[in-house]
């Protein structure tokens, strides 16, 4: 064997152990940066879930001062939609405000068609009436708004303990998508909100590409919706690889889930 080549074999045998070293470092990275992205879908499906039963307090707060008034309590129709159309206007996230009786027909609105719903039929209704307490629904296309909304049905209880009226609000999805990029969400990662049926609430980033989007048969959607975290190779918003997803229910009598997602990248 030549010297050459017996100096190029030392220099070989010498650098092995330290290239070695170097690839099982950057696997440790690696799986260490794999770790830490999970951990943070995980942690910021948490944050919007609290952030998302914080909105249904509020809506619950609204509903309980609406139910105190006597336009309302004395079914005072042409007043009750006054009131209602300018408590409407108050709160532009509002799609609509109806107050119905305890067979579903509205008596007073924040506008001609709300005024004129009958929602009897509507299955948070019948939660409603059956719980005699606040129930929301899943994604609904409103029949009075024409818009994408989460509805309220609150029941007011007479003195007997039955149900008298109920006050339905319809909350507009567009602000729920806004608020789960609020913080900003960060490059790459995305966050949806899905009732039980698997019916997009909201998402941001593209909202209005995904509103009312059928997700029960996406495999990214159910490995999240099965676990609390999962990997899985998918494609989100045209661009393929391996993904990192959670989820996280919201607290009754919310019916929705949060679902974030963020790729693991090279």
């Amino acid at each position: 064997m030549s010297l050459g080549l017996r100096l190029a074999l030392m220099v070989l045998l010498a650098a092995a152990p330290i290239f070695l070293i170097e690839v099982i470092r950057e696997l440790h990275l690696r799986d260490a940066r794999r770790a830490r992205v999970i951990e943070h879908v995980e942690t910021l499906a948490d944050q919007i879930a609290a952030r998302e039963n914080r909105f249904i307090e509020a809506a619950r707060f609204l509903l309980t001062g609406i139910s105190r008034l006597d336009e309302v309590t004395d079914r005072q129709t042409a007043q009750c939609s006054r009131e209602m159309g300018q408590i409407a206007i108050h709160f532009p996230e509002i799609n609509a405000i109806a107050v119905t009786d305890a067979a579903g027909q509205a008596f007073c609105g924040s506008n001609p068609g709300a005024a004129a719903l009958a929602l009897g039929d509507r299955p948070y209704f019948q939660a409603a009436l059956r719980s005699k307490a606040m129930q929301t629904s899943g994604y609904i296309l409103g029949r009075a708004s024409h818009r994408g909304s989460v509805v309220f049905a609150y029941p007011v209880l007479d003195k007997g303990g039955r149900v008298d009226v109920v006050i339905v609000l319809a909350f507009s999805t567009d602000v729920l998508a806004r608020e789960l990029n609020n913080p900003p969400l960060g490059a790459g990662a995305f966050a949806t909100l899905v009732d039980p049926r698997g019916k997009v609430v909201a998402r941001w980033p593209d909202p209005k590409k995904w509103m009312g989007h059928d997700l029960s048969g996406v495999g990214w959607a159910k490995a999240a919706l099965a676990n609390q975290h999962s990997v899985v190779s998918t494609t989100v918003d045209g661009k393929s690889g391996a993904y990192a997803v959670a989820s996280a229910p919201m607290e009754a009598p919310a019916q929705l889930t949060v679902l974030t997602g963020r790729p693991l990248g090279p």
